[in-house]
């Protein structure tokens, strides 16, 4: 007979094996006594050293969780893949779930650039270029383009995007804004 992940209950059986949350990790290593097969995204098992290494965790996956070198170094050799934290981000990129509009713009009355939204653009380093093509049609039906300005305006992303009015003149408007 075939049973549920531990952490069901919370998340419902829909394949999803899953943990973000310390008390779905402590459910699941009490009731199964493995992490084969779960992804464990973002947590701080630190106070739970112990109970991670005395659980099989051969095909885990540990996504941004914080461990010291040696616990890392342990999991890795019992066979669980072991992505890091990424500290200088100024986001998650382990995050399980999709952001809401409120998260993303909170701070948006202190201007965009210091919304969450920004910070996440602003840490990929310089903007890939961005060229439209159709001047008529992107500031008639609809004016996309205006508001594009004004949302890049004074950010890095400002110098890196361009509008011409053919398809022909895109390859010489990107060299131009990628030197």
């Amino acid at each position: 007979m075939k049973t549920a992940p531990a952490h069901a209950a919370h998340h419902g059986n829909h394949g999803n094996h899953e943990s973000e949350t310390l008390e779905e990790f402590d459910a699941i290593v009490s009731a199964r006594g493995t992490l084969a097969g779960f992804r464990i995204q973002s947590l701080d098992p630190t106070d739970r050293t112990r109970e991670l290494l005395a659980t099989d965790t051969a095909g885990a996956v540990l996504l941004g969780c914080r461990m010291r070198p040696e616990e890392t170094d342990r999991l890795r050799t019992d066979g669980a893949l072991v992505l890091p934290p990424v500290p200088a981000l100024p986001f998650d990129p382990y995050r399980g779930h999709l952001y809401t509009p409120g998260g993303l713009f909170a701070a948006l009355d202190k201007g965009h650039a210091e919304t969450p939204d920004a910070l996440t653009y602003e840490s990929h380093g310089d903007p890939t270029p961005m060229v439209l093509v159709n001047r008529a049609h992107r500031t008639e039906r609809p004016p996309a383009w205006p508001l594009l300005r004004s949302l890049v305006r004074e950010r890095s992303t400002e110098a890196r995007i361009d509008l011409v009015d053919r398809t022909e003149e895109a390859p010489k408007a990107l060299k131009r804004l990628s030197s």
